[in-house]
């Protein structure tokens, strides 16, 4: 090789360096921000705040309760303070009377009352009823019979039990009442002439009469809890030896005249809705977590199969940039013996 074709290679290897070494510098600089993005991550993940279930120790308290008036009638103390009417008593008390609505097995229909079996059937194949009940002045309101749900509705009581029994449901005055299956199926059947069934445009009605009025039971009814807030006026506490309320003395019509005594129990009061609210709540969380846990890493084994890329590409460049150097190192002993050489001719 002559003295200009060694100077030209050693000229085209020296670039071919500088190009490799500056591909390495990108591949450096791609490196740290991969692990600077992977720190960010690293970072969230601490940031993040694990969820934790609501324990249902917070969600009972201890209250002051007493009987109401009426055997279905449960009061609750809610707050107390300063009475408004001192000759009476030292303390006005909230209270919170939750009454229960005891149902009835087997209320009869009101005379009058009329239930019609259409010619269709629901898209379930249930025939379709609708009942008429006459109210107070006479007028007829009708209510559509759905097919009650067996975990819900159609249930009757029998010894302090709810038994499921096929029934049809309406609703009336916030009570569901239920109709049950087997007395609609005597009304349009077997017991047609009891009932006077007459037919109309495909569809049945049956009458109810004093004369079938006792054998038209329905299966049941049950309605939802009422609540009533009312503050008691004037009221006196009795306290035990630990200053915890036993009784109190109290007018139910807030008349000094007509004052009654009642036992106070302290009962746990649990939250049930509250803590239903909040484990879902705590599942949302977790579900939101779980997720975002999943999103870091899934993003963090990218980034390091990314690296591994770079690492492999950056390999490769040192691999040939020694390669380079060596050749470089070649080409210069060239140019250093032509040198040598030319020099010593002219010597």
């Amino acid at each position: 090789m002559g003295m200009s074709a060694s100077q030209a290679r050693f000229l085209g290897l020296t670039a071919r360096k500088s190009n490799v070494e500056f591909q390495g510098q990108q591949v450096n600089q791609q490196r740290t921000s991969l692990a600077n993005e992977s720190a960010g991550l690293f970072n969230q993940m601490l940031a993040l705040q694990v969820p934790t279930p609501p324990s249902a120790t917070d969600f009972y308290s201890m209250a002051y309760t007493f009987p109401g008036e009426a055997s279905n009638e449960e009061c609750r103390i809610l707050t107390w303070g300063t009475s408004s009417n001192p000759t009476m008593g030292a303390y006005n008390v909230e209270i919170k009377k939750t009454i229960n609505d005891v149902g009835v097995k087997t209320p009869t229909m009101a005379v009058g009352t009329t239930i019609t079996k259409s010619d269709e059937v629901d898209a379930a194949g249930n025939p379709i009823y609708t009942m008429g009940i006459p109210d107070s002045s006479g007028n007829i309101i009708n209510y559509t019979l759905t097919k009650a749900d067996k975990d819900v509705n159609g249930v009757k009581q029998e010894d302090g039990k709810d038994t499921y029994i096929p029934s049809y449901s309406y609703q009336k005055g916030g009570r569901t009442y239920f109709v049950s299956e087997e007395l609609l199926n005597k009304m349009f059947g077997e017991e047609s002439n009891l009932y006077g069934v007459t037919e109309e445009n495909g569809s049945q009605t049956a009458h109810i009469t004093k004369e079938n009025q006792d054998a038209a039971t329905e299966s049941y009814y049950k309605g939802e809890k009422t609540v009533e807030y009312i503050t008691l006026v004037g009221v006196t506490m009795e306290t035990d030896d630990t200053g915890r309320f036993t009784g109190m003395k109290y007018s139910p019509t807030n008349d000094p005249n007509s004052m009654k005594e009642t036992e106070l129990t302290i009962e746990e009061i649990h939250d049930d809705e509250g803590y239903d609210k909040a484990m879902q709540e705590y599942n949302y969380k977790k579900m939101m977590y779980d997720r975002t846990i999943e999103d870091i890493n899934t993003r963090t084994e990218i980034i390091q199969q990314q690296d591994k890329t770079l690492e492999l590409n950056l390999k490769q460049l040192d691999t040939e940039q020694e390669a380079i150097q060596t050749e470089m190192e070649a080409v210069q002993q060239v140019i250093q013996k032509n040198v040598e050489n030319t020099f010593k001719t002219f010597a």
